[in-house]
């Protein structure tokens, strides 16, 4: 598959799943009753580059997404994350309370940052384990980032303190244990 499935499947309309992986598949809508209270763990996954950014999430649906999903414990986004959107706002993406573990990972420098954009945005409402990580490319600009990592690790450290635990490298920039 050259791109993303993006499913319209009634199993998005269910009230009742606990755990959701999205791997290569997209929902029909990010408002979807799937993404609600019950919800525990949301893992999105992609491979690819979202070649249409309408498939990506808004930064306000996913803002949304996230205070909607009030039992949310464990959120892995991989190569999807909200798009910028040009003359809009970005919006806080605030965590719910129950989150323990977060991990963010961009694998292609055409996402990275969306990426750091979504981490400098964020708000932790408790412990939360955070991994966070981005992919070297060699022939990539990534000076073009270089404001946006320090403001990311700085917007984690200031809402936990010191951390126990801290990666450093070119793989995972921080992985945060409180």
């Amino acid at each position: 598959n050259e791109g993303p499935l993006h499913s319209d499947s009634a199993v998005f309309f269910s009230t009742c799943v606990k755990d959701l992986s999205l791997d290569g598949c997209l929902p029909p809508r990010w408002d979807a009753p799937i993404f609600g209270p019950q919800l525990t763990s949301l893992e999105l996954r992609s491979s690819w580059v979202l070649g249409d950014p309408d498939m990506a999430p808004s930064m306000t649906s996913f803002s949304q997404l996230l205070l909607c999903t009030t039992s949310l414990r464990v959120l892995i986004l991989e190569n999807i994350f909200p798009r910028i959107e040009s003359g809009i706002d970005y919006p806080s993406m605030i965590l719910p309370v129950s989150m323990r573990t977060m991990r963010v990972f961009s694998g292609d420098y055409a996402l990275h940052r969306e990426c750091l954009f979504f981490l400098v945005h964020l708000i932790m409402n408790g412990d939360v384990h955070v991994c966070a990580g981005l992919e070297e490319d060699e022939d990539a600009p990534m000076q073009e980032l270089a404001p946006l990592i320090p403001a990311a690790v700085r917007n984690v450290f200031r809402q936990h303190g010191p951390p126990k635990h801290l990666i450093l490298s070119d793989k995972a920039f921080l992985t945060h244990d409180s």
